[in-house]
């Protein structure tokens, strides 16, 4: 679910707690000047400075229409960062010894489905559902979908779409995010308690922490005092989200300062041991924390590098909402924002904003590291490709889109995106780890697959080594694919002005048109897809569905038959051997997509 952030919470601590509404004039105008800027109406924000310094704040209007204005008490949907209550409240079972992380699942979820080709040897573990290497596709559509009022019990919510609870590749290997996880490790909390889950986490966080509006739930106090979300300038239905320990969360910037000095000042808390909390921040449980990797993935905690600063948290967003919570513990700071609005530029530039306020004058710690000069790093060079999609039904383009070239530099090595021509530099400080040169935390390693070999192991993705061929074959392909579809359309507008003015056309008319249809049936399949980018998840959308389905396999049928036909039929014109190749071309895509569990394929 990259990089948002909006808005400002403030508490100010006076020696004893007397919160503050406050914040610098100058700060709260020029964050709302990015709201008015990027058509966004409200942000929530709580922020904690170096010096002890506690802000929540909400600026803006909670709804277009009623223009009742925000503030520190307004209700936002946190979306994913409701991630960190399930792994807290795993946590706390493990210290009270009623299950352990490395526990199988299925000791535990019986009665829930799931599929782990390697379960006998590589069983998927309670470890592996908080830090995303089940290797389970994120949720399908269907369930995205969901939108039942009346709340689902967490077990009923496993029935919608079992088939994406299936491990592509052995547990713990990989990192690919998936909202499927949280969902069943709250079920396990479930197993051991007797409440529900959102009871439990009620009575053993939100109470103890204060965070007194804190709910899963479309409460009565949500209704009257939440922001109304917008996808644009449209208005979004409240989104009841079926796995709802991964994100369904609504929260005040008043709740979540105490969250931020929960996570900032954990030694000043009696909720759960400090060593507990501090494990969260580093990866667990898998090939990628063995290697020592440590950015990236922790438990419900990403961990990522911002201008030299090392950052802990999680973001989230749901349909016209983002959100973001963010800390480092050791230099006492951090911040919570959320906006009701998807546009990503709104959140990002608050954020960007709040960690330049907070580090303004502060010195970015950085770990020491030796570059070890006995590593050749040439031997690193070659290309490529990320190997860890989040969604199978996406990977039909990352595989052609997601690859890179590395090269040895002066620094160490660089990762370069082919596509997109990014650079990350790494220093070697052994044969298999290497770290950011503006952090020193190890950043790049090289780690063995127990499936593809030797992989390397980056902070959000795991890159398997290709060929030249591999990464630019596909590229030029698809390149002389789209010439030669330009070439059919335009010779087909050619051929229609000839018939209207009855010239002669050479051939059989079933050359000329059948590339035509194999255009045509490729058109309801691209039309679909950006129906899917684009869709209301809360309609109707069997007919998106119908066409990414149905367009794929009559693109297959029409491209082999077409080929079949013409192979048998030889003529000796233009337009035979462009019918000809073009089908073959095609014949070559739709295998492609066939491979990739495209054809056919029902998004929702």
């Amino acid at each position: 679910m990259k990089r948002y952030l909006v808005f400002l919470l403030v508490f100010v601590m006076l020696g004893i707690s007397c919160p503050s509404y406050a914040m610098t004039n100058e700060l709260e105008q020029q964050i709302s000047e990015i709201l008015e800027e990027n058509n966004t109406t409200a942000v929530s924000i709580s922020m904690i400075e170096s010096n002890g310094s506690r802000h929540a704040i909400g600026l803006g209007i909670a709804d277009k229409g009623t223009k009742k204005a925000v503030d520190a008490d307004t209700l936002f949907r946190i979306g994913s960062i409701s991630k960190v209550f399930t792994t807290l409240s795993v946590l706390k079972l493990v210290e009270e010894g009623r299950l352990e992380l490395n526990d199988p699942i299925k000791d535990w979820v019986e009665d829930v489905e799931f599929h782990n080709p390697w379960e006998d040897e590589y069983p998927v573990r309670i470890v592996h559902l908080l830090s995303h290497t089940t290797g389970w596709d994120d949720l399908h559509l269907s369930e995205y979908a969901h939108n039942d009022p009346t709340p689902l019990a967490l077990q009923e919510s496993f029935l919608v779409y079992p088939k994406s609870r299936t491990s592509r590749w052995i547990p713990g290997t990989r990192m690919a995010y998936s909202n499927a996880g949280p969902g069943v490790a709250a079920y396990i909390v479930e197993k051991n308690i007797e409440e529900t889950y959102e009871e439990y986490v009620a009575s053993n966080f939100f109470e103890p922490l204060e965070m007194k509006t804190a709910t899963f739930f479309e409460s009565e106090h949500y209704k009257n005092n939440g922001v109304t979300l917008y996808q644009g300038d449209s208005k979004q239905p409240y989104w009841h989200i079926i796995m709802r320990p991964s994100g369904a969360i609504n929260a005040s910037a008043n709740d979540m300062i105490k969250l931020l000095d929960f996570f900032i000042h954990t030694s000043d808390q009696n909720i759960l041991d400090e060593t507990s909390i501090e494990s969260m921040r580093n990866p667990h449980g898998s090939i990628i924390a063995d290697s020592g990797l440590e950015v990236g993935h922790g438990l419900s905690h990403f961990i990522e590098a911002s201008n030299g600063y090392t950052w802990y948290g999680h973001n989230g967003g749901v349909n016209g909402g983002l959100s973001d919570f963010k800390y480092i513990p050791e230099l006492g700071i951090g911040y919570y924002v959320a906006i009701n609005s998807n546009n990503g530029n709104t959140i990002y530039a608050i954020t960007e904003l709040l960690k330049t306020h907070l580090t303004k004058d502060l010195i970015a710690p950085s770990k020491s590291y030796t570059r070890d000069l006995s590593v050749d790093t040439e031997a690193l060079e070659g290309y490529f490709r990320v190997v860890n999609p989040r969604n199978s039904s996406l990977y039909f383009l990352e595989y052609l889109l997601s690859v890179g070239k590395i090269e040895s530099r002066p620094e160490g090595v660089a990762l370069i995106g082919i596509i997109d021509g990014s650079v990350d530099l790494y220093t070697p400080i052994n044969q298999n780890q290497y770290v950011d040169p503006v952090t020193g935390n190890i950043s790049l390693t090289v780690s063995e697959d127990p499936l593809l070999g030797r992989v390397l192991q980056s902070q959000w993705f795991t890159l398997k080594p290709v060929s030249f061929l591999s990464v630019y074959g596909p590229l030029v392909f698809i390149l002389l694919w789209v010439i030669a579809t330009m070439v059919v359309l335009v010779r087909s507008m050619i051929l229609v002005i000839l018939k209207l003015l009855k010239k002669k056309i050479k051939g059989n008319l079933w050359i000329h048109l059948l590339p035509i249809l194999q255009i045509l049936s490729f058109a309801l399949f691209v039309r679909g897809f950006i129906g899917v980018a684009m869709v209301d998840f809360f309609a109707d959308n069997r007919l998106i569905s119908g066409l990414i389905a149905y367009g794929t396999i009559l693109f297959l049928l029409l491209s082999i038959g077409s080929a079949v036909w013409l192979l048998f039929k030889r003529e000796k014109n233009y337009g035979y051997v462009q019918g000809l190749v073009y089908s073959l071309m095609n014949v070559i895509i739709g295998i492609y997509l066939t491979s990739m569990g495209i054809t056919g394929f029902h998004f929702f």
